[in-house]
């Protein structure tokens, strides 16, 4: 016999193309571990696009909130300034439409007011990473007579990945009329 069994090497051959080699096997893990990889990144990225969301609904709301708030305080517009506001009156502030003037307060990651802030502690609860909306409220008179202009700024919480806060801008016309009314009386 020369050694070139053809019964042995047509088994072998039967039984190399029913198996995988390594190679095969390697490829296939690596494109798993890609397809895997760009899955896990696409979910991270929903994750995050889905947190800023709720960031900026809750934004919204506590603008909502404030706006509501000054049109039911009508004629005083009157904002809490801590959550024992009922129980606590030093903890409210009464917003003058009069005169064109800011205000800054803190809220909590509820949407409930947490207390007034100076300049400068809303510009450091700006830089700082913390789960406070900061909320800056403008009062500008407005050319109209009787009217007056208020710009409500929320910054959402700091995201730890790029390190910045996002703002949502609201601004509306309020009534000055009622307010100087109710100084007369």
């Amino acid at each position: 016999m020369n050694g070139n069994n053809p019964i042995l090497l047509q088994g072998v051959l039967k039984c190399d193309s029913r198996a995988f080699s390594l190679l095969e096997i390697l490829l296939a893990l690596t494109l798993f571990g890609v397809v895997m990889m760009t899955i896990l990144d696409l979910w991270r990225g929903a994750l995050r696009v889905n947190e800023d969301a709720e960031d900026q609904e809750k934004a919204t709301l506590i603008a909502q909130g404030i706006v509501e708030t000054l049109q039911i305080t009508s004629p005083l517009r009157v904002l809490a300034t801590g959550a024992d506001w009922k129980s606590n009156p030093a903890h409210c502030i009464r917003l003058d439409l009069s005169c064109a003037q800011t205000y800054y307060l803190a809220y909590s990651a509820e949407g409930k007011p947490c207390q007034a802030l100076s300049a400068s502690d809303y510009s450091n609860l700006i830089k700082e990473n913390n789960n406070f909306y900061p909320v800056q409220i403008v009062i500008t008179c407005n050319p109209f007579p009787g009217l007056a202009q208020v710009s409500i700024s929320v910054a959402t919480r700091m995201r730890v990945a790029d390190k910045q806060r996002h703002h949502r801008e609201f601004v509306f016309v309020l009534s000055r009329e009622v307010q100087e009314a109710a100084k007369s009386h």
